[in-house]
C-alpha cells in the first residue's frame, strides 16, 4: 500500500513538473510572438512613413508636375463637354460657358494652354455672373465663363492656401509659392481661410487699376485679389 502511494505521488509530481514546463514553454512562445509583433509594427510604421513621404513629395513638389501647369497663370485644357457647355482645366475645376460661345470652344483641343482673366464686360460679369474669360493661347480666342464646380480635392494639381501673413500682406500656396497682395485689396483676405482652393489667373484686363501681374481666385468663396508672385 505504501509502495502504491509512493508511485502515485511520483506520478503526480512528474505530471505537474511536465505541465509546468509546458506552461513555461507556452509563455516563452507568447513572449517571442509579442516581440515579433512589435518588430512587425515598427517595420510597418517605417514603411508607411516612406510611402507617405513619397506621396506627399509627389503631390506637392512642382518638379514632379508638368511645367505648363505651374507656369503661372497658364493652365491646361483638360476637357471640353460634348455640347460645349463647360470647360474642365487641369485641377478638374469645371467652368460654365456662356451661351453663344459653344461653337468656338468646341474647336479647342486637349492640352491647349489657357489663361484665365477677369471679364471686362460689366453686363456679363455683374448681371449674368460670368466674371471671367478663358483665353486659348493656341487659337487666340476667348470665351466667357463662370465657376461651376470646385477643383477635386484628390487632384495633384490643386492649389490651396497654406499661409496668410496680414503684416506683409502675403499669401502662400501649397506649391510653395508666395504672393504679395495688392494693398488696396488685402481686406478681402480677411474672409480667406487656410486650405481654401485657389486658381491663378492673369491681371490682363485690369492693369489700369494696379501693376500686379496676376489674380488669385479663391474658388471656395468666389473671391479674387490682384497679386504678384514674390517667391
Amino acid at each position: 500500500m505504501k509502495n502504491l502511494k509512493k508511485l502515485l505521488l511520483i506520478a503526480i509530481l512528474t505530471s505537474s513538473f511536465a505541465f509546468a514546463n509546458e506552461e513555461d514553454e507556452r509563455a516563452k512562445s507568447n513572449e517571442v510572438s509579442k516581440e515579433d509583433t512589435k518588430l512587425f509594427q515598427k517595420a510597418r510604421k517605417e514603411e508607411m512613413e516612406v510611402v507617405f513621404n513619397e506621396t506627399k513629395e509627389k503631390k506637392y513638389n512642382p518638379s514632379n508636375l508638368p511645367p505648363l501647369v505651374f507656369s503661372h497663370p497658364l493652365h491646361q485644357l483638360f476637357e471640353v463637354k460634348a455640347d460645349g457647355s463647360a470647360i474642365v482645366i487641369e485641377d478638374e475645376s469645371v467652368w460654365r460657358i456662356r451661351n453663344g460661345y459653344q461653337k468656338e470652344v468646341l474647336k479647342w483641343t486637349m492640352s491647349d494652354p489657357i489663361i484665365l482673366v477677369q471679364n471686362d464686360s460689366y453686363v456679363s460679369s455683374w448681371i449674368y455672373g460670368y466674371n471671367y474669360k478663358m483665353i486659348n493661347k493656341n487659337t487666340n480666342t476667348a470665351v466667357e465663363v463662370k465657376l461651376h464646380l470646385l477643383p477635386k480635392l484628390n487632384n495633384p494639381y490643386i492649389l490651396f492656401v497654406s499661409y496668410i501673413d496680414p503684416i506683409r500682406k502675403e499669401v502662400g500656396l501649397s506649391d510653395g509659392t508666395f504672393w504679395k497682395i495688392d494693398s488696396s485689396q488685402f481686406y478681402l483676405i480677411n474672409k480667406w481661410e487656410l486650405n481654401d482652393s485657389v486658381v491663378v489667373g492673369s491681371n490682363l484686363y485690369k492693369r489700369w487699376y494696379s501693376n500686379q501681374e496676376c489674380i488669385l481666385i479663391n474658388v471656395a468663396i468666389r473671391s479674387d485679389v490682384r497679386a504678384d508672385q514674390v517667391e
